[in-house]
């Protein structure tokens, strides 16, 4: 840093000279052995951030199967206007996930007896809903396979 530094040198002509003074900042060096820690950390999250297929995963999930269940539930109910039953199934999908989730769509007496959609949700990596489908109904005591 220069600062211009005006004096009147006992001149009585007027006459002024300019000074430049420096200012020297105070540095701190850094050992070599600090420089390939960090360098070594870098390196440690540049690998953290790949996936197995070397892509980064910056936007991965952060959420956990638990919060992407109850996420995509309430969602779901805003949108059916039903009671939810229950989860079947929950995946990681890419950045989001994939969430089965069973909806009583007709009510009856007896219970054996209501009629049970299963919605397939799509939620990004927030949790919000990207879209849903209904991809499979049947009666509660119906007995069967899953196909």
């Amino acid at each position: 840093m220069t600062a211009n530094k005006t004096e009147n040198d006992g001149d009585t002509s007027g006459k002024q000279t300019t000074k430049k003074q420096t200012t020297k900042k105070a540095t701190r060096k850094r050992s070599p052995r600090a420089d390939e820690r960090t360098r070594g950390d870098r390196q440690d999250d540049e690998q953290r951030k790949q996936g197995e297929d070397g892509r980064h995963d910056d936007k991965r999930s952060s959420l956990k199967p638990m919060q992407a269940a109850r996420l995509a539930i309430q969602q779901i109910r805003q949108l059916t206007g039903r009671t939810v039953d229950g989860v079947s199934a929950v995946d990681r999908e890419g950045d989001g996930w994939h969430v089965l989730v069973e909806v009583v769509e007709v009510e009856r007496v007896p219970a054996a007896t209501d009629v049970i959609g299963v919605y397939a949700a799509i939620l990004d990596s927030d949790g919000d809903l990207e879209s849903y489908e209904r991809v499979r109904r049947y009666v509660r005591a119906q007995a069967g396979d899953d196909s």
